[in-house]
């Protein structure tokens, strides 16, 4: 009798402790955004796609749509369409028919040639290339291809943005709108709204997408941007402005420079925007692209921009720019928030490689996995971001695929990511010098990147000054 009544006891207990869990959680809304780096077609990217497309499929459209869907592999598929919403950076215009050639037209307004290209083709090497000089365009049907495997939205404020020059631009988002992409950074050139006549659209610079009740805000800017012509973002370091090419294109896009209006302007008119965002939804997501080529420790400006970004009503930081990853870091707002920053998810497609790559660094990335609670109380916070190790491989047969690490045993690309995530800031300092001693030619390029950074920085600090 008495073991009776311990045993009754013992299941009343348990089934108390499991209701009072049940209880702890219940009207709980848990949401998962996914979040990629860099979407960069290069020439091999291209190639691939060419070689992977379905020929069966009559639709040139959905033809080369398929050839680019290919490149992820099934388990990167899964991971990006499992999550709620997936959000990438497009690193490149997706501009139909247009060539690097560009004029100015009768408005002067800098544009690119416009040719017959094959619709079928996604690598013609005249409209649809990647030049030495970093100057790309990649076939539009891209776009479908990255909304067919999950992603929901993608950010167009990069340094790349203007490599199809202004009408570029508008071809890019012609691109996306087609194949119900959405996208935040980039407006088109008869869309812009500039008032104050500062350079600095006045544009509604953010997209909500609302998942399970929860309202989630993405916002996109860009620190550098490369010259038309040139491809590269040092012209303006030795010419104190931007040139007039340049300059229009600029105002398309959500960025730090512009010609009539100070840094600290252009930076407090897009923190209007995050309060305007944050106003309107639980969580605010603003992609940063920043930071200097191949280093993965962030520099004093990628601090300093993301700390203000978040003080403005910003939840998470996520960052592009330096072409390989950085660490992620936790920051507590002064109003108590918890944010956090992604600082850089490195390239997440390129052109593929082997252990005996050079620049094995910057084929590794990972997906992160921002986890967010709605509480029943109505408050939303982001809990933690979580990650799984990928890598662009080249496979036997010469073609590009992003891959999960641990699924192909990368276990040097795993722990390259547990170093740069957990390790210390010298731990980072190291890993950088390790790869740029291999490439002089690198290590001038990045020298070029760290010398752009640091003359943004200045000049913020000196228009400071005059202003005061």
């Amino acid at each position: 009798m008495t073991i009776l009544i311990i045993f009754i006891i013992s299941i009343i207990s348990t089934n108390l402790l499991t209701s009072a869990r049940n209880t702890d959680n219940l009207g709980e809304v848990k949401i998962v955004i996914a979040v990629t780096g860099d979407l960069l077609a290069t020439d091999k990217v291209q190639l691939t796609a060419e070689k992977l497309m379905n020929r069966s499929i009559e639709d040139p459209y959905l033809r080369v749509a398929s050839g680019y869907e290919r490149l992820f592999s099934k388990s990167v598929i899964e991971n990006l369409s499992s999550a709620d919403l997936t959000f990438g950076n497009l690193e490149e215009p997706l501009a139909e028919g247009l060539t690097e050639k560009w004029y100015f037209d009768d408005e002067g307004r800098p544009v690119c040639e416009k040719i017959d290209v094959e619709p079928g083709d996604p690598y013609d090497g005249k409209a649809y290339k990647y030049n030495p000089r970093m100057i790309i365009n990649a076939h539009p049907a891209f776009a479908l291809a990255l909304k067919n495997i999950g992603y929901d939205i993608v950010s167009t404020a990069n340094n790349h943005f203007s490599n199809r020059a202004s009408n570029g631009i508008d071809a890019t988002i012609e691109s996306l709108r087609r194949a119900d992409l959405d996208f935040v950074g980039t407006i088109k050139y008869d869309e812009i709204i500039d008032e104050n006549n500062d350079g600095y659209p006045d544009n509604k610079p953010y997209v909500v997408k609302t998942v399970k009740g929860v309202k989630v805000a993405f916002l996109a800017f860009t620190v550098p941007l490369n010259h038309v012509v040139s491809g590269f973002q040092l012209l303006p370091v030795f010419l104190g402005r931007l040139p007039p090419a340049d300059e229009i294109c600029s105002r398309q896009v959500y960025s730090i420079l512009s010609n009539n209006a100070p840094i600290k302007f252009n930076i407090e008119n897009f923190c209007e925007g995050i309060k305007e965002a944050k106003s309107v939804s639980d969580i605010v997501l603003v992609s940063t692209h920043f930071g200097i080529w191949q280093r993965h420790e962030p520099s004093i400006l990628q601090r300093k921009i993301a700390e203000i970004f978040l003080e403005a009503g910003a939840d998470v930081i996520v960052g592009h720019g330096p072409h390989v990853i950085q660490p992620i870091e936790e920051y507590i707002a002064h109003d108590g928030r918890k944010c956090f920053i992604i600082y850089s998810l490195g390239n997440f497609l390129t052109s593929g490689g082997t252990e005996g790559y050079p620049l094995y660094n910057s084929l590794v990335s990972f997906i992160g996995f921002i986890n967010i609670i709605k509480y029943p109380d109505g408050k939303v916070v982001v809990k933690n971001i979580t990650h799984i190790p990928t890598f662009s491989l080249k496979t036997k047969d010469g073609l590009t695929r992003v891959v999960i690490a641990k699924n192909y045993g990368l276990k040097r690309a795993e722990e390259l990511v547990q170093i740069v995530l957990n390790g210390s800031k010298l731990d980072r300092i190291l890993l950088t010098q390790k790869y740029l001693s291999r490439l002089p030619g690198i290590r001038i390029l990045t020298f070029g990147d760290l010398l752009f950074d640091h003359w943004i920085l200045a000049k913020w600090i000196l228009e400071d000054l005059r202003l005061h």
